[in-house]
């Protein structure tokens, strides 16, 4: 269920999870945030891999110093992550986008003065909706932060 690295939840885990939680179909706003990391392919040739997974771990810990225990906390893969978010607002969801942005840019300064992270964010309201097809629209707006210059994030439409 745990991501060997960051101790995350794991993909499969939370792909399971998820989905049997958007079975139960619920008139409460869900969200999903799908995060990368941005450029972590230069701070693994700078500092070397046991740095990046130090980052990668410190940034798992951020995530979870900002989400809420009923929250999931995902580690993908590589430098992706996302958190599920069941029953929130539009704008609390927004607003944790917001601090994820600001946090990150801050864990590693001074040593590393730029860091970033993009983030697509999809929410779920009065709709039944599967996984996948959550999953593909945060995606898709994750692409849209990297493609309008990345350190972004923008809600799926």
């Amino acid at each position: 269920t745990r991501d060997f690295l960051t101790n995350l939840y794991n993909r499969a885990y939370a792909t399971k999870t998820i989905t049997e939680m958007l079975s139960q179909y619920t008139y409460n706003v869900k969200a999903m945030l799908l995060v990368d990391i941005d450029d972590f392919k230069n701070i693994n040739d700078a500092y070397g891999h046991l740095f990046g997974d130090q980052f990668l771990i410190t940034i798992a810990n951020t995530f979870l110093s900002i989400f809420d225990e009923n929250d999931i906390v995902c580690r993908l893969g590589g430098d992706e992550f996302f958190i599920y978010m069941d029953n929130t607002t539009k704008d609390s969801a927004i607003e944790k986008a917001k601090l994820v942005l600001k946090e990150v840019k801050t864990a590693f300064a001074p040593k590393i003065p730029i860091t970033s992270v993009s983030i697509g964010i999809a929410f779920v309201e009065n709709e039944d909706v599967s996984f996948n097809e959550l999953y593909d629209r945060s995606d898709r707006a994750l692409y849209v932060a990297k493609e309008n210059g990345k350190n972004q994030f923008v809600v799926f439409e």
